[in-house]
This record gives structure tokens, sequence and C-alpha cells, in this order.
């Protein structure tokens, strides 16, 4: 069975090179199967001028200060990154460029985010909301500013050589965008942005952020797999995934913390990653970022104990 797990890196993340550092450090120190750049949260939303701040979060996540787009005018303001490349964007390039360097063997994934997810971190939740309901074509507008940027971002990570992406879907949730709404949106800005991912990356890796997840995509590549928070036992999702679609359910930091030896984490294993599901299953992973205090030796457990499951490999 394979494992990868990430932590944020907080004041690094704003560096190519300190980046590219902490990560090449943290996959020397573990030894993954999947190697993961793991940008701040809101680095998309910094290329077109917002301001964030790392207050001490225990998972490494950055603040954002206050919202950029307060008036619904603004969504037609968004910058074109062909225009001018964003600073924040060439240090993720260049963190890219030096763990692929690296790496050059093993599968390095950059981390992008949705255009939905970087509209509501610009307008916050109920201000998008409110801007969509009224104000649905200058919204489009920036969404699709924000598309066409995304196209260009994926690109370039193609052109540093990285075969794989792992993009992220924040809202689709309970205490997010509703269904009726985040399927549209996600018609207009998701679809297309995976259909261009999944011709530049030889692997595509969908993330759904956060507790009472669904899958807002009404279509996707079959060779897109859906990463997730797992709720559930034996490998069964509660998500409404597609059933040809390979599933990677993420451990709660909650039990990944509470087990403390090898028995405790291959009991886990045999009970939330079933045999008969192992084909889609076999790769272990948290629901997302391990909390920076996470100890070096209890990652250690989990990773033995998966690769001594007896599941087979992807």
């Amino acid at each position: 069975m394979n494992v990868s797990f990430w932590k944020h890196h907080p004041v690094a993340d704003q560096h190519g090179r300190q980046l590219a550092q902490q990560t090449i450090a943290f996959q020397h120190q573990f030894d993954f199967n999947y190697i993961k750049l793991t940008p701040a949260g809101s680095w998309l939303a910094v290329c077109y001028g917002l301001t964030d701040a790392w207050r001490g979060d225990a998972l490494g996540r950055r603040e954002i200060i206050q919202p950029l787009i307060t008036n619904p005018q603004d969504w037609c303001t968004l910058v074109d990154f062909r225009t001018s490349v964003p600073r924040m964007l060439e240090e993720q390039l260049l963190a890219a460029q030096l763990t692929r360097a690296a790496f050059p063997h093993q599968p390095v994934y950059a981390t992008v985010f949705s255009p939905v997810s970087q509209a509501i971190q610009l307008a916050g939740l109920e201000q998008f909301m409110r801007h969509w309901l009224d104000f649905p074509e200058l919204v489009s507008v920036g969404l699709a500013k924000l598309t066409e940027n995304l196209y260009f971002v994926l690109e370039e990570f193609s052109r540093q050589s990285i075969q794989e992406l792992y993009y992220v879907i924040q809202h689709a949730r309970t205490d997010g965008l509703p269904p009726a709404l985040h399927g549209p949106l996600s018609k207009l800005s998701d679809q297309p942005c995976l259909l261009e991912a999944s011709r530049l990356f030889r692997d595509v890796i969908i993330h759904l952020h956060g507790q009472g997840v669904y899958n807002p995509l009404s279509a996707v590549s079959p060779k897109a797999r859906f990463h997730y928070g797992t709720t559930t036992q034996g490998g069964v999702s509660s998500v409404n995934l597609p059933a040809h679609q390979t599933h990677l359910p993420g451990l709660s930091t909650n039990i990944l913390a509470a087990c403390q030896d090898a028995d405790q984490t291959r009991q886990v294993i045999r009970t939330y990653y079933s045999p008969a599901s192992a084909g889609g299953n076999s790769h272990l992973m948290a629901e997302c970022v391990l909390p920076l205090s996470f100890p070096d030796h209890q990652i250690n457990v989990w990773k033995q104990a998966a690769r001594h499951s007896g599941l087979p490999l992807p």
C-alpha cells in the first residue's frame, strides 16, 4: 500500500527556493510515494493582489486580511497573467522546478485551487454569493479571467516538467456553496480547467476539501482521482462520485493522532481500506495537511503500517 502525507511550510511557502528546500527535506526524511508541493492555500488569490498572513495557525494556513473584491465592478479588473506574470506564481514555478530536479523519477504534484475557490477567497463567501445572484454578468467576467489564468498556470507547471496535479475544490461542502449554485459554476470553470489538466498531466487528483463534501462536477476525465476526508469504513464513499472514478479517501487527523503503535495503525487500515476496494483505495493519506506539530515518529508508524498492510499497490 502506498502512503503520502504532507504539511504546510509557513513563511517558507512565500519563497520558491525555501518551499522547495522544505519539500525536498520532508521527502528525504520520509520517502513517500508521492511528493506534493504544498503552497499557501491563498497563493493564487495573492497573485491578484490579495493580502494574507500566517498568524500561528496550527495547520500552517495563512489568514486573508481583507477581501480584494468589494464592489461588483471589481470582477472586471482582474489582471491577465499572460501580460504580467505575478511574483507569487514565479515563486511557485521555481519551487516546482527545483523539486522536480531533486526527484526526477518520482511523482511531484503541483497544487492549484479552482477558479470558484479563488473567487470566494477574493470576495468572501457571502459577498461572492450576493454578487452572483445580483450581478451574474460581472461575476462571469471575473470567473472567466480566473479560468483563463488558471489555464496559463497549468501550462507553466507543465513546462517545468511537472506531470502530476493536485486540484483543490474548497467550497463544495455543506457549509460552503449549495450544490445548485456550485454545479453551474463548476461547469463554467472547473470542467474546462480539468479537461486542460487531463491533457497536460499524467495524473490529476481532485481534492474535495472539508467536511460534508459533495461532487460539484457533472463530468470529469475517467483518469482523475478524487481525494476527500473519509467518514465511512471499508473504503465505501459517502460522496456522490461516479462508480468508475478512483477514490482516495483520507483519514482524519483525529484518527491518525489517536494511533500510537503498529497494531493500532494496522487495525485502522484494515477497517477503512478494505481489500475489495483496494484497487482504488490502496494509498494511505490524511484528509488534508497534517498539523505542524504532528510527530515524526507517528508519521513513520503509519508509513510502516501502510507499506506492510498487504493491500495491493494502485
